[in-house]
């Protein structure tokens, strides 16, 4: 999912004069901005935890992509100005780019993070009933039900290690990594 490849085509059109600077700019300011749906896209599928960084990458890349496009004329000047002509007004807008995101969103990586858990929100917690022991007890007051709650509980336990396996197996199906972190959890449980 790397823009380089899309970088480096307007850079060659713009070397060989079949684009202006300025429709180098657009082009390379919607390349920026593009490049971060793929990841997000990818994303949809997994846990809540996993599609914030994307968004984070995306509303970081969109914001300072508006900002550049809205100064568009002004970058075109400072290129013909500068003399960078060709492949390299691309080229430097492009490196440009990607270094003013990082001075500008790195000391706001708290801000992005508060951003994408306001539009994502926050994964309902709902209380998994076979997340930890629920039949054991101190207080069984007899061997007999003692021997009732250790029964039960090996059935809570039978269905946390059905759960691994619907998991390990749509990960698989999936080639989900993601899924697959979700069985060390799942046997610390079972465990």
């Amino acid at each position: 999912h790397s823009t380089l490849a899309a970088v480096l085509l307007v850079s060659s059109l713009a070397a060989n004069e079949s684009l202006d600077i300025g429709n180098a700019a657009a082009f390379i300011l919607g390349i920026n901005l593009g490049g971060g749906f793929p990841a997000l896209i990818g994303s949809l599928g997994l846990p809540l935890a996993a599609r914030r960084l994307p968004l984070a990458n995306l509303l970081c890349r969109g914001s300072l992509c508006v900002a550049a496009l809205a100064a568009l004329p002004w970058i075109t000047r400072f290129f013909t100005v500068e003399g960078l002509a060709g492949h390299m007004a691309p080229l430097s807008l492009h490196l440009g780019l990607n270094m003013l995101l990082g001075l500008i969103w790195l000391p706001f990586v708290g801000l992005a993070a508060k951003l994408t858990e306001a539009v994502l929100g926050d994964a309902a917690t709902a209380v998994d009933p076979l997340a930890a022991p629920r039949y054991l007890s101190d207080t069984a007051t007899t061997p007999a039900t003692a021997l009732a709650n250790a029964t039960l509980e090996t059935g809570r336990m039978s269905e946390v290690l059905e759960r691994m396996f619907v998991t390990a197996l749509d990960a698989m199906k999936a080639s989900s990594l993601e899924r697959l972190k979700e069985l060390k959890v799942l046997d610390l449980q079972l465990n």
